[in-house]
């Protein structure tokens, strides 16, 4: 199973572990000392991060090796391993920023890692950014109400990486299991693209959920 997983992996694009994740912007911060992602994929995101002020240090978590040689270079911190079973040293500290951007749906076990980090590495007026993919996306819901089909793909809601998926409500008891509040709800594209926004106004927001192909949540205890 672990080798078909790796495979699976190997076969995404480059730009699944090396884009960087702009949408968040609004979410951070203006500055802030220290900043850690779970997933950072080859620390495009955290380098930006560090490249525009918006923090002093960063520290990163990649599973996959090709991604986290990249990272290594770009990253203040980098550990190569899995945040479920390894023992990562800089995971004493406290951060003021944590990401976890379309990561906690390829976890066994997210209720666990996000309540961990929560507890253990949040700092008090710290702030999660999280990126979750949304099921009741039109485009996993048509064909499975009207042909019966459920297709893993490459990449995307249905990703066969993935192992959980969560609508919003889903999403926010995971985060009220783990003590934190929803400050800030972005939908994308609903929120980013002008088409979609439009399309939003004009059917007066009743199929905003079904839009939403990712929700990006501003989270604090």
């Amino acid at each position: 199973m672990k080798a078909d997983i790796e495979n699976d992996y190997n076969s995404k694009l480059n730009s699944y572990f090396g884009h960087e994740r702009s949408e968040i912007k609004e979410l951070l911060p203006k500055t802030c000392e220290m900043a850690l992602e779970v997933g950072c994929g080859d620390g495009t995101t955290l380098k930006w991060l560090k490249n525009s002020n918006r923090c002093h240090e960063t520290y990163g978590i990649e599973i996959f090796q090709s991604a986290a040689l990249k990272a290594e270079k770009a990253v203040d911190h980098l550990f190569h391993g899995n945040i479920e079973n390894d023992e990562i040293e800089f995971l004493s500290k406290k951060f003021d920023v944590i990401l976890l951007l379309d990561v906690l749906e390829h976890l066994l076990d997210p209720w666990i890692v996000l309540k961990k980090l929560v507890e253990d590495n949040l700092n008090v007026n710290g702030s999660i950014i999280v990126s979750l993919p949304n099921i009741r996306h039109y485009s996993a819901l048509f064909p499975l109400f009207f042909k019966g089909e459920w297709t893993y793909q490459k990449s995307g809601i249905l990703d066969k990486t993935h192992f959980r998926f969560f609508t919003k409500k889903s999403c926010i008891e995971l985060f009220a299991q783990s003590g934190l509040k929803v400050k800030r709800t972005i939908l994308v594209p609903v929120d980013i693209s002008l088409k979609q926004k439009l399309f939003n106004v004009l059917t007066f927001g009743l199929f905003r959920n079904l839009l939403a192909q990712r929700y990006i949540f501003l989270l604090s205890k």
